[in-house]
């Protein structure tokens, strides 16, 4: 996010959801965006995933954070 912003907007974020749907097709995903350079709690999410499935799998990923076991972690 740029420095000073508070959110991305809802069609930016659709955006963003739709370019993931065409890069990833036929698989689930969750997009979580945060103002990490102002240290804010402030942030977006989207997702192509029923809640209650996106809210078990954010579960098992906090969980490999965690403890390091995360599975494909790419550096950016």
């Amino acid at each position: 996010m740029a420095a000073g912003s508070e959110r991305i907007d809802d069609e930016k974020m659709r955006q963003l959801a739709d370019n993931l749907k065409e890069l990833i097709p036929g698989f689930g995903f969750a997009l979580i965006v945060i103002d990490f350079e102002n240290e804010k709690q402030i942030g977006n999410y989207i997702s192509n995933v029923r809640q209650d499935f996106m809210v078990k799998a954010l579960e098992q990923q906090l969980q490999a954070l965690k403890t390091g076991e995360t599975f494909s972690n790419p550096k950016v």
